[in-house]
């Protein structure tokens, strides 16, 4: 009889126990904690969900109250300057940008509420997805494929905000040239950039990097959005892959009824799962 090594099991063991869809999103979380846009304390935990909740009385939660203060402000602000000047092309982008980010923030607020119970409940149907018979390749790197695809939307988001500041910065050079003005250059663009705050509040450099945090922090929820639900389904295709794979590996043989039987139960858990996490993410 073959000898089972105890150190290969305990490395599969803790490989298994990595491929699941706390540890996937860890990252990305992190990120979210830093701007304020998911505010679900313990996610910095590595295996134990028991750390993971949300709570009003925590600095991340009170920084998110703020963010969609700011961002509530800065919609009557646009909405200001759009009743002010009409419906024009630079009056109607900081408008549809302030709707949609405070839109944005406070769903993920609301997320943050459901997200400890989501989580949690995720991670007792995946445990089905860590056994033997559903390791194929796909499942062995599921954190990897995960975080790879999260990160080149997270990459394209970046670079398409990207673009936007450069293409900014050129139309602000290029109208101080064309019109010979004499105006601060980093002052000229934040007043185009952020006309509803500067039409309200005279200029001063101390409050760019407020006005910044706040910028990429909304414009960080207006991508997350579809980065986050994007990276949550691709967990559960994956799971679903390897229902169909297992159930692929056994054409054109005879099974027992328990196997079937086991199965269904299996598919209907990960549905029940699917669905629980579609009605919590309901943005």
């Amino acid at each position: 009889m073959a000898k089972v090594n105890p150190v290969e099991i305990s490395q599969e063991a803790a490989r298994q126990n990595t491929n699941t869809m706390h540890l996937a999103l860890r990252p990305f979380m992190m990120i979210s904690q830093l701007l304020a846009t998911l505010p679900v304390t313990g996610t910095w935990q590595k295996s134990s969900l028991e750390h993971v909740h949300f709570s009003w009385c925590t600095l991340i939660a009170f920084l998110s109250l703020i963010m969609i203060t700011f961002s509530i402000i800065d919609v009557v602000l646009s909405t200001k300057v759009v009743v002010e000047l009409g419906l024009k092309l630079y009056t109607v982008g900081p408008f549809s940008f302030s709707i949609i980010s405070a839109l944005s923030v406070s769903s993920f607020l609301q997320l943050a509420r459901k997200w400890p119970n989501l989580i949690k409940h995720m991670d007792r149907c995946e445990q089905i997805f860590l056994q033997k018979s559903y390791g194929n390749k796909e499942s062995r790197n599921f954190s990897h494929n995960v975080r790879k695809f999260g990160g080149i939307l997270l990459f394209g988001a970046a670079l398409e905000h990207s673009v936007y500041i450069m293409t900014a910065i050129f139309n602000n050079d290029f109208q101080i040239k064309q019109c010979n003005l004499t105006v601060d250059f980093w002052k000229n663009y934040y007043m185009r950039e952020r006309l509803q705050i500067f039409s309200i509040f005279n200029y001063h450099a101390w409050l760019i990097p407020l006005v910044q945090w706040i910028t990429i922090s909304t414009t960080f929820a207006w991508n997350y959005v579809d980065i986050f639900l994007s990276m949550i389904f691709k967990c559960f295709a994956i799971r679903f892959r390897q229902m169909h794979w297992r159930i692929k590996r056994h054409v054109n043989k005879h099974m027992e009824d328990d196997f079937w039987h086991e199965v269904r139960n299996h598919l209907w858990f990960l549905s029940n799962c699917c669905t629980f996490s579609m009605m919590a993410c309901q943005l």
